[in-house]
């Protein structure tokens, strides 16, 4: 019966049920590259407008990407989503310094906490690392403050792990209290 409950527990298939699905994301950013595509005219610069316009492309690839990954393997779908996102922060950040693009630095982490698991989130989060030093680390004049984005991105890692343990404790229990009751039923 300890070996039966054992695997039940280890078995992942309850936990990934309760995971963000990678396709309502990608719906999103359909939405997102919409908005991006009806709105990148207003800028008043050409190449910030050209940008926006190749950002808008990418995020529909994104989307694109994600749901034939996610027909393919359902996992691959996940952590091609979350890298995707880290890519696009990235490029946001890099292309449109003045936006406060900074800002979307914590979404990759927290979707990746979502869709993957604790593993996906600290995976997101140290790409974003060596993106943001990286990227800023080319620039001529280094960015002031550089330690608040990565503060930001670990921090939002450990807040996001920390209030999606007590789902991964239930899920844990209810495996391992299904399989108690099959194994009682036979």
């Amino acid at each position: 019966m300890d070996v039966q409950m054992a695997r039940t527990a280890a078995d992942p298939s309850l936990r990934a049920e309760l995971r963000l699905t990678p396709n309502a994301v990608a719906v999103v950013l359909l939405l997102l590259g919409v908005v991006t595509s009806l709105t990148c005219d207003m800028a008043n610069e050409a190449l910030v407008r050209l940008r926006l316009q190749l950002l808008t492309l990418l995020v529909f690839a994104a989307a694109g990407g994600t749901w034939m990954c996610e027909r393919w393997r359902r996992e691959a779908g996940r952590w091609f989503l979350v890298a995707a996102l880290v890519g696009l922060v990235a490029l946001c950040v890099y292309w449109l310094p003045d936006s406060g693009a900074v800002a979307m630095l914590g979404l990759p982490v927290v979707l990746g906490v979502a869709l993957t698991g604790p593993l996906g989130g600290a995976g997101a989060a140290a790409a974003e690392t060596a993106l943001v030093l990286g990227l800023w680390g080319s620039r001529a004049a280094p960015m002031p403050g550089l330690w608040l984005p990565l503060l930001a991105v670990w921090g939002t890692l450990a807040a996001t792990v920390a209030a999606s343990y007590p789902a991964d404790r239930l899920a844990q229990w209810l495996a391992a209290y299904f399989g108690r009751v099959q194994t009682l039923v036979e």
